[in-house]
């Protein structure tokens, strides 16, 4: 019987890693464990699927994101159970949040053990409440139930992370002990060829296929063709127009907007993470509009203004500021999600559609009507706008967050890739980069814009970005997540950590007013520097002390093939006078309306 229970368990594990193959699951990121190891011993015996270990649970959960989220397909996660399952928890909530698939696996005791005292036993069943798209508790393996269950188990839960809205799923699967057979574990053919059991000759089929056992159809919302229409007319009749694009999850969605880009002919306010604010040179493009919502919104976002925002949410919250300032504005949203985007209640247009299918529409709908002329008085702020940071911000001298911000947005390669973390560095970005540098894949954790797990979906990105990838974070974001050093290495990445002793974005909040709690609460001075740290897990150091050092350090990082952190140490005070210093600047150079 015994025996019986560790085939079962093998068989039922090796069926399950198959089946995630053959929808399209390429990577398992694991950590270690004994409740999980019929899955874990499946994944590391499946020829063709990639394994990726790692001790840290929440660790490997974002490295996970970032991988599914740079390759847009699902990567599956396993772990064992009790605590291990709740370090997955954030990891999972900014994939919900920002649609990204994840197959969250975890490992549990059999329904005897449960609320008993048992070790390591805990209830798992719901842990991820809502932000998961679907979840399922698989019941012990056993003959009673045919095998095909766990096969068409295995594709609703890959289809659920893949229809919209997409996003995380968990299967909770119970193992009772043996875990493992006595032999080594084998493939899932010879695991297949060892069963006695009849219920397994209903695979045959399935086995010879080389496909998945249940096959979903998948179609992606479209706008109407009278809908589409409306929208042209109202685009056509508008007095002023304004396209926002924000975060874009895929190549061929930012193909699609910087398409129609000309057709319309209006101002283009990009997100960083868009695709389209860096390594773009369409001269609708405004890259500094986010300086101007905050000086002068009026003029940014004038009055009876219709707006067209494609994509995700912005990290600027001036945007939906100055919204607000606008009652009688049209805001159209075109997303592929159905849920709201809308934090200022001014939407009164949301299509639900395809991004691609979306754009090609309209710019056919459009293709007779001239392009419209609405940015000539923009143009001008822009410029006045680019030479105040131009001026502000000398390419010699000493170090600033802004001055990094902007000369990695210049050295960029092509076929890079750019995290960029919560806080400050992001906010930086969108506000200083130069636009005329090299196009870039931006990506940002910024569903939930929580600071954990930084280094790790960095990491994850890196091993799906042909060329070397780049992540920026501030140093508590580090600190928080220095076991993903381990990750770091082995992808690769050049890692710039902006260490300002403490959280430097709360420099710039109401806190900073409460003088005789801010360090303490708030500002939480820690006195480390990472010198050691890359010591430890094997990546090169650099700690430049001027724009020129900085330059060669990050020009020499790129060209290496080891992973490498480079230090920015700076003063929060002094950050917080510099951009200070700088919005006075840019204030000054708009010119009246």
């Amino acid at each position: 019987m015994t025996e019986d229970t560790a085939f079962l368990n093998s068989l039922w594990s090796a069926l399950f890693i198959e089946e995630l193959f053959r929808c399209g699951v390429r990577v398992c990121c694991m950590s270690p464990g004994s409740r999980c190891g019929p899955l874990t011993a499946a994944a590391a015996s499946h020829p063709n699927m990639m394994c990726v270990t790692h001790f840290d649970e929440r660790g490997a959960a974002f490295y996970a994101l970032g991988r599914a989220r740079a390759a847009q397909r699902p990567v599956a996660l396993i772990c064992t159970s009790g605590t291990a399952t709740a370090n997955y928890l954030p990891a999972v909530i900014e994939a919900s949040l920002d649609g990204v698939p994840l197959v969250v696996v975890t490992a549990d005791r059999p329904p005897e053990r449960h609320d008993t005292g048992a070790n390591q036993c805990i209830d798992q069943v719901k842990m991820f409440a809502t932000f998961v798209r679907w979840q399922v508790h698989m019941p012990c393996p056993t003959d009673q139930i045919r095998p095909e269950f766990v096969l068409s188990t295995v594709d609703q839960a890959i289809y659920r992370t893949r229809r919209a809205p997409r996003g995380p799923v968990h299967i909770n699967c119970m193992f009772r002990k043996p875990l493992l057979p006595e032999s080594e574990t084998a493939d899932i053919s010879d695991i297949l060829k060892q069963s006695g059991n009849k219920a397994i000759q209903h695979l045959q089929h399935w086995t010879k296929a080389r496909k998945p056992y249940t096959t979903y159809t998948n179609s992606e919302p479209r706008v109407a063709a009278l809908d589409l229409e409306a929208i042209a007319a109202r685009i056509r009749s508008a007095e002023r127009g304004l396209l926002v694009v924000g975060r874009l999850q895929r190549e061929e969605d930012v193909n699609a907007v910087r398409y129609l880009i000309p057709v319309l002919g209006w101002p283009v306010y990009a997100d960083i993470t868009s695709g389209c604010r860096l390594g773009v040179t369409a001269p609708q493009l405004m890259p500094f509009y986010d300086h101007l919502l905050h000086a002068r919104p009026e003029c940014a976002l004038p009055a009876s203004i219709t707006v067209l925002h494609i994509g995700g949410r912005m990290v600027t919250e001036n945007l939906y500021d100055a919204l607000q300032a606008q009652p009688d504005s049209t805001y159209i949203v075109v997303n592929s999600e159905p849920g709201r985007l809308d934090p200022a209640h001014q939407v009164t247009m949301k299509v639900d559609a395809d991004i691609v299918a979306f754009c090609g529409g309209l710019a056919d709908t459009m293709a007779d009507a001239p392009a419209a002329e609405c940015c000539s008085r923009l143009v001008p702020i822009m410029t006045a706008i680019a030479n105040a940071i131009e001026t502000g911000l000398p390419s010699r001298g000493p170090l600033t967050e802004p001055v990094v911000a902007r000369c990695v947005s210049r050295q960029i390669p092509v076929d890079a890739a750019l995290f960029v973390g919560n806080s400050m560095p992001v906010r930086d970005l969108n506000h200083y980069a130069c636009s005329n540098g090299n196009p870039t894949t931006v990506a940002a954790n910024r569903g939930a814009s929580g600071i954990d797990g930084s280094i790790a979906t960095a990491a994850g990105l890196a091993c799906e970005t042909k060329g070397p990838t780049t992540a920026i974070v501030g140093d508590l974001a580090l600190l928080h997540d220095l076991n993903s050093l381990q990750l770091a290495a082995a992808a690769g990445l050049v890692i710039i950590v902006i260490n300002n002793n403490g959280g430097g974005i709360f420099s710039f909040l109401p806190e900073q007013r409460h003088t005789r709690l801010f360090e303490a609460c708030f500002g939480t001075p820690h006195g480390l520097t990472f010198d050691k740290a890359a010591a430890m897990f094997d990546l090169d150091y650099h700690h430049p002390g001027d724009v020129s050092a900085f330059s060669s350090a990050y020009t020499k990082a790129l060209t290496s093939d080891r992973g490498s952190i480079i230090e920015i140490t700076t003063d929060r005070a002094e950050n917080l006078a510099l951009h200070l210093s700088l919005n006075a600047r840019i204030l000054a150079s708009i010119p009246p309306a």
